[in-house]
């Protein structure tokens, strides 16, 4: 009697071990998920305003745009912290499984409400994925699910960058090189410019070969009349010049800037999948990339504040 209630004990306690087995923690996820998300709202208000500053129209238009991705991120940070709740209770079981595809189904609601216009375009397929997770018998099974989710998601959002921030940025830049052209002149300021120089240069020699001392004297005054204007001239194109060069090195940093919260997403999903992986190996969670592609992210921020 003793032995059976001691093997009894035995298979209980082994029971519950595998349903309340030791988990990774999952916050260094959700803390990086966390900073993600920061970032993301940083550099759309970072954004917005090199674009106001250059008095461009479209930085309204961005700073809109620009709302969704904030909304997505904030949904990720949601996410991971619902992901380090599950991790921390311990639980590998079934109810842990329905926990994680409710809150996949979660991310996804407000990626579709946001219009991420890529996102709502293969809704259906997320969803019924989301739905195998959440349905699955064991909680690293349902990670193992939940991956191609995140994977399209993060490609989702990128996606929705190209289509509707980066087309923005390329014109602004197109109206602001238009609205330097137009300062400057166009053409004929740069036909008077030539102008001047070729007229120059052609007194200067008159005045060196001149037959008489009258000769002389007329050609040298009428290069110091014109050497001012001349001047003035090449003042107006070289301001042209670092205009132009400002304004190219600034929409590079913007496209820098945007490019990185694409890398960003993309080290989220790869974080994501090494959470999937440490579940079911019961290790540690690795978040390095997406901690630093997220610096990166943040150093861009401020070179668009100040360039």
């Amino acid at each position: 009697m003793g032995i059976h209630r001691f093997r009894f004990a035995a298979l209980l306690a082994g029971a519950l071990l595998t349903g309340c087995a030791a988990l990774p923690d999952a916050q260094p996820f959700a803390d990086s998920s966390a900073q993600l998300a920061g970032s993301t709202r940083a550099a759309g208000a970072a954004l917005t305003q090199s674009l106001q500053a250059a008095q461009l129209n479209q930085a309204t238009e961005v700073g809109q745009a620009w709302a969704a991705r904030v909304q997505a991120a904030d949904a990720m940070a949601r996410y991971g912290e619902q992901v380090a709740g599950l991790a921390a209770a311990g639980n590998l079981g079934r109810d842990s499984a329905g926990k994680l595809g409710g809150a996949l189904t979660d991310l996804l609601k407000v990626t579709v409400t946001a219009q991420i216009t890529a996102v709502v375009d293969i809704a259906k397929t997320l969803y019924e994925q989301a739905a195998r997770a959440a349905a699955a018998q064991q909680l690293d099974q349902a990670f193992q699910q939940a991956q191609p989710v995140v994977d399209a998601f993060a490609d989702a959002l990128d996606q929705d960058l190209d289509k509707r921030v980066v087309p923005l940025l390329q014109l602004a830049q197109k109206q602001q090189a238009a609205d330097i052209a137009s300062a400057d002149g166009g053409v004929d300021k740069r036909n008077l410019l030539r102008a001047y120089e070729l007229r120059l240069a052609a007194l200067q020699q008159t005045a060196l070969n001149a037959p008489t001392p009258q000769a002389r004297q007329d050609a040298t005054a009428e290069g110091t009349r014109l050497e001012p204007l001349f001047a003035g001239l090449q003042a107006d194109r070289a301001a042209r010049q670092k205009a132009l060069a400002d304004m190219n090195a600034a929409y590079a940093v913007r496209r820098a800037l945007v490019n990185q919260l694409s890398e960003a997403l993309h080290a989220w999903a790869q974080a994501h999948r090494d959470l999937a992986q440490a579940v079911r190996d019961k290790r540690k969670v690795d978040v390095t990339t997406l901690l630093s592609t997220t610096q990166e992210l943040r150093d861009l921020i401020r070179k668009v504040r100040t360039t």
